[in-house]
């Protein structure tokens, strides 16, 4: 039998559902920005800390301080989205007697690999939520030991043989977020079209909120400033 809908209606109807978003095929776009910090803003005071290390046994280098921006993370948080860990693991790598990237954000249940590119063994550990299923035990250069990260929140990996090393695993609810660089650069892709809240996260805390709107079309350029610590 014959269908009584003219082909114009049809055309009509599969056009209403795209613009509403309700043909299943719904474009993703992209948030783009640059964090903006006030002349008086303070880093944290772990951030602030220089150490010592010893290049060569011979010729003692000092760290130098890091720009607040690239310990930060910018994340989108409104649209539910289901949680897959991604089947590539993320890496932080032991080198030249740091932990590096310093701050990694991950969305929960990721599996993270930690490799000793140093030249003398480590031992890491986790304190929080993960501290009694990531315990100190021996890392020697070379290798390598991996952690699923199922708590959400930041995880604060230490080094037990070389105190001053520390960075962060942040678990997050939302695989919508983006490591700030030194810049304070940041991307966030693959953003349906929706109405979403914009936090920043460093060192610990929130320090700033915003919503924002990312149309069906076209990237989103955004300035975040911060407020004074």
């Amino acid at each position: 039998m014959r269908s009584s809908v003219h082909p114009k209606t049809t055309a009509r109807v599969a056009g209403l559902l795209v613009a509403t978003g309700l043909s299943g095929a719904v474009e993703a776009g992209q948030v783009e920005g640059q964090i903006v910090l006030p002349a008086n803003f303070q880093p944290a005071a772990e951030e602030s800390k220089s150490y010592w290390r010893v290049e060569n046994g011979v010729v003692p280098v000092q760290k130098g301080l890091r720009d607040p921006r690239g310990l930060m993370v910018v994340m989108l948080e409104g649209e539910e989205k289901r949680l897959t860990p991604p089947t590539v693991h993320p890496a932080m790598v032991l080198r030249e007697v740091g932990l590096w990237p310093a701050v990694l954000p991950v969305v929960a249940g990721t599996t993270v690999d930690f490799k000793n590119e140093d030249g003398m063994e480590h031992a890491l550990l986790a304190r929080g939520a993960e501290a009694g299923s990531f315990k100190a035990q021996p890392l020697a250069p070379g290798g390598q030991r991996s952690h699923a990260f199922r708590a959400l929140g930041a995880h604060e990996i230490r080094c037990a043989a070389v105190a001053h090393i520390r960075a962060v695993v942040l678990s997050l609810a939302t695989p919508l977020f983006s490591a700030v660089n030194e810049a304070g650069g940041f991307r966030v892709d693959g953003v349906a079209p929706g109405r979403y809240s914009l936090r920043v996260w460093y060192a610990g805390s929130y320090v700033h909120g915003q919503p924002i709107d990312v149309p069906a079309e076209g990237p989103v350029s955004v300035a975040v400033h911060l407020l004074p610590r």
